[in-house]
């Protein structure tokens, strides 16, 4: 995988992978991508999450809290860890089989911190870091 500025990572239950988020020395260009457990790249999401923010219900699939918009100004990840920033997530699926990103919830304005997926990935659990308030979400 080499050097990463900003890097953060979450392992998949079973060890086989996990997701990594980084950004250029810039501290701007965040990116998400999900990597074998030897660092080898298996797929770029394209999406601009911080890897805190995802969670991993199984080891084919994983959530992520994706903000709709980051401050052009903002140094990620300092920034959005030190409170400098409220965030303003949707839900992303990210399936590994298929390789692909699809939006599972984009309602309200949570800045969405502690995610946790129920095991068969039909409940998500999240505090709104803004308030502080615990959440649910039922998936379809």
């Amino acid at each position: 995988m080499g050097l990463k500025n900003g890097l953060q990572t979450v392992w998949a239950p079973d060890g086989s992978k996990f997701l990594a988020s980084h950004t250029n020395r810039a501290g701007k260009s965040l990116t998400l991508g999900i990597y074998d457990s030897a660092g080898k790249e298996l797929f770029q999401t394209g999406l601009p999450a911080l890897a805190e923010k995802c969670v991993w219900p199984d080891a084919k699939n994983a959530f992520c809290a994706v903000p709709r918009s980051i401050p052009e100004n903002a140094l990620l990840p300092d920034d959005y860890l030190m409170g400098e920033f409220n965030s303003s997530d949707r839900i992303i699926k990210i399936n590994l089989d298929a390789k692909e990103s699809k939006v599972i919830f984009d309602e309200g304005v949570f800045d969405i911190s502690n995610i946790i997926a129920s095991k068969d990935g039909s409940r998500i659990f999240f505090i709104d870091r803004s308030n502080g308030t615990l959440w649910r979400i039922k998936l379809k």
